[in-house]
């Protein structure tokens, strides 16, 4: 027996941990999946995709911050891998999955899980800066990430430069417009190992100093009208120009031209910059004289041997015949990764068990809740009366008018440049051919009428190449600023929006103490009590001030936030019209809430069924109108038309105003669950087809102040007669008797939650 307790004792306490271990678990996804949604990266996959993307990116449950971390720094470059940050959160997943097999060896070199995540990350920005986020497969992207880390370790060996700084200056290049045109240009032309080359050049040159890099960065494309440029080319006694033009037509690698050019600013060094510096002139003809000293030790050592020597070092170290205890660590942590792994997955498996087995702690709860809920279900539905309840959410939104026109230019100056890049590369080409051949010529002699010729083309074409490439520099320039703006709009709308939720919510606070107050007066007024009575009124007048003070900005700011519906689609692409008077006329003869109305609810309808919706009649002429109703005459049955609908005489229908529609579709629930959450109902009797735009449960509007026997003055609440007798002042006490009920559940349910929580201590304490 004591056996069989102990047992018992034992699984029970095994039980209890393994729920706590998951409870801890869900926690730990949960909270990181609030820090994705921050930047966006949160989707449907939830808690799970949290799970799934940590373990691909060889992280435990302790490290998912860095993930978190990382996808937010990089969010805006992710979107390019997948139309959404959550898409990029998943391929840098699958790309750091991809390469796992490289991980135990770059834990070898020193290369933890967290620099190698990073280094993928900052190629994927890389390739989305360079316009080859979607050209690669994920294989083929994890084998060049492989690569680039790989690279990465051996310059820092040989220039000092860490690696999160390389980082920095490849991507600051990758900003400058004329550079990522030359990286661009050699993509384009398939010359990949040159662009590759160029960018690891340009990282040993700014370790030099950042006006050897920029001078470089600037060069590349034989700009010497570039300041940096010009000095460069001076210091490094022409050595600048020549290398470069070879490193790009795959003639030298990335050591050997930096080798070249700092050769070229030591030589310079001996026989002008020293005297330069001691008369203080260095600095106005040639790049800074610290940086020329650093650039000749540079070119003391040979670079090409330091790049291969380098190389040979890590290639030892992934062979297993370097340190032996990098050798060993490194497998170490990949063996514990492995295990964590598998530890993890079981205690993953077992979260839905421990959300159901703490979900019973509330089960003693349930009738009540089941209660208390109808009784808010009830309030909720006496608040819609006078639309002051919670209102239905819109349909999703896209662009604002403003995102759409700075979309719109900004696409256009894309558009403006692509001809002219066009141009620019078949000029370059052109050049590029003809001086081979005339090159060739004069090698062998020849140099005729047909040379000549071909000469003044190069010329005339070099001239042209120039004006192009200028006017190119300028819709870059253009491009960015206007990228610029875009974001500067977003970031201001983001702002907006901010404050117009504060406005709004300070005038539903100041609804709510009318409210209250209006109850106050009318208690004051019963009692006689005329001073508390205008006391009231004053305040009240006070904060119906504020609101109508705040209204004017809101209801502009709501004007300038207004966004088009999801897709902004056409109304072919979502709606069929067909009948008599549904052509696309009848449609764009709509009033323009109507036409917005329809297309969003065609929107809605087709994004769930790829159905459209059928508008069998919209706008009407009286003149049809007229007809319609005069066939009803004729057949005996004025007003009623085929299959017992109504036909209204002419002058009292909607649809001469452009205010109603007829759908076909009048029978598919979702197409009617579609139209009502844009706000088209069925309003008249026996005729199904027909919708209007119209409230739901009365609400607020707005009316004339005079002219109507029963006047809506100003703005004020409309309570539908659907309760029997118009008893209003049953409405109220029906009301405050709920909000007794629901004031004494309340009571309740809290006394249950802690003793639910009692509970709980216990079982934590019997854990502990």
């Amino acid at each position: 027996m004591k056996a069989i307790v102990g047992a018992f004792t034992l699984a029970a306490g095994a039980a209890i941990a393994y729920v706590k271990a998951a409870n801890d678990m869900a926690d730990k996804l949960y909270k990181n999946y609030e820090g994705l949604q921050k930047s966006g990266a949160a989707a449907s996959d939830g808690m799970t995709g949290v799970y799934r993307d940590a373990k691909k990116l060889g992280l435990s449950m302790d490290e998912l911050d860095s993930m978190v971390s990382l996808v937010a720094e990089s969010s805006s470059d992710l979107v390019l891998f997948g139309g959404t940050v959550a898409d990029g959160r998943r391929k840098l997943a699958d790309l750091a999955q991809a390469s796992e097999s490289s991980r135990e060896g770059f834990f070898k070199l020193g290369i933890s899980q967290q620099a190698q995540n990073e280094a993928m990350a900052g190629y994927m920005k890389l390739q989305a800066r360079t316009g080859n986020a979607e050209k690669q497969t994920t294989d083929q992207l994890a084998a060049s990430a492989r690569n680039y880390i790989t690279e990465q370790d051996q310059l820092a060996r040989i220039t000092g430069m860490n690696v999160k700084d390389q980082q920095k200056v490849r991507e600051a290049a990758l900003m400058e417009e004329q550079f990522l045109a030359k990286v661009r240009q050699l993509q384009r032309e398939g010359k990949h190992a040159e662009a590759k080359e160029l960018q690891d050049a340009n990282v040993i040159m700014s370790a030099m100093g950042d006006e050897v890099g920029k001078g470089f960065r600037a060069m590349v494309n034989g700009n010497l009208r570039d300041e940096n440029a010009r000095k460069l080319q001076f210091s490094s006694m022409g050595a600048g120009l020549e290398a470069t033009q070879q490193l790009t037509s795959g003639q030298i690698n990335a050591a050997e031209a930096s080798q070249k050019i700092a050769k070229g600013i030591g030589q310079g060094l001996e026989t002008m910059a020293d005297q330069q510096a001691q008369l203080g002139t260095a600095g106005q003809f040639g790049i800074n004289y610290s940086q020329q000293v650093r650039a000749q030790a540079f070119s003391a050592e040979d670079a090409t041997k330091a790049l291969e020597k380098a190389q040979a070092d890590q290639a030892k170290t992934l062979a297993g015949k370097g340190d032996p205890l990098a050798d060993a660590q490194g497998r170490m942590i990949k063996v514990q990764q492995d295990i964590n792994k598998k530890l993890e997955d079981d205690v993953f498996k077992g979260i839905p068990n421990a959300q159901v087995a703490m979900g019973k702690l509330a089960n003693v709860t349930d009738g009540l809740a089941d209660v208390f809920t109808k009784l808010t279900n009830a309030i909720v539905g006496v608040l819609n009366f006078f639309g002051l309840g919670e209102k239905k959410p819109e349909p999703p939104k896209q662009m604002t008018a403003g995102e759409k026109a700075a979309v719109a230019a900004t696409q256009g100056a894309r558009d403006s440049a692509k001809p002219l890049q066009d141009r620019v590369d078949q000029l370059n080409k052109e050049i590029t051919q003809d001086e081979k051949k005339l090159k060739d010529a004069k090698r062998s002699g020849k140099y005729g009428k047909e040379e000549q010729d071909l000469e003044q083309k190069i010329l005339k074409n070099k001239k042209e190449y120039e004006e192009e490439s200028n006017k190119l520099v300028e819709v870059e320039k253009k491009i960015s600023q206007l990228g610029k703006e875009e974001h500067h709009l977003r970031v201001k709308q983001q702002a907006d929006r901010q404050v117009l939720a504060r406005l709004e919510g300070a005038n539903l606070r100041d609804v709510e103490k009318v409210k209250d107050l209006n109850v106050e007066k009318i208690e004051a007024e019963k009692k006689g009590d005329q001073a508390g009575a205008k006391k009231a009124q004053g305040k009240i007048d006070e904060l119906n001030k504020g609101i109508q003070g705040r209204a004017p900005q809101i209801q502009t700011m709501q004007a300038e936030l207004k966004t088009s519906a999801v897709g902004s689609a056409k109304p072919e692409d979502v709606l069929e019209f067909s009948g008599a008077s549904g052509s696309r006329e009848n449609f764009d003869g709509l009033s323009g809430d109507m036409k917005g109305a329809l297309l969003s609810a065609g929107q809605q309808y087709f994004e769930q069924t790829k159905q459209k919706l059928k508008m069998n009649s919209g706008f009407r002429s009286p003149e049809k109108q007229k007809e319609m109703y005069d066939k009803t005459v004729e057949a005996g049955t004025p007003g009623v038309g085929v299959g017992g609908m109504p036909v209204a005489q002419p002058g009292s229908s909607l649809h001469e105003k452009g205010q109603a529609v007829d759908i076909q579709n009048y029978m598919d629930p979702k197409a009617v669950a579609a139209l009502n959450s844009a706000g088209l109902r069925q309003t008249v009797p026996k005729d199904p087809v027909h919708f209007q735009l119209q409230a739901a449960d009365g609400g607020v509007f707005t009316g004339p102040d005079s002219g109507y026997p029963a006047a809506l003055h100003g703005e004020e609440a409309v309570i539908p007669l659907n309760n029997g007798g118009g008893n209003f002042v049953k409405v109220f006490e029906d009301m405050a008797m709920m909000m007794g009920q629901q004031v004494g559940a309340m009571d309740e349910l809290i006394r249950i939650a802690k003793n639910s929580n009692d509970i709980q201590t216990k079982i934590l304490r019997v854990q502990q």
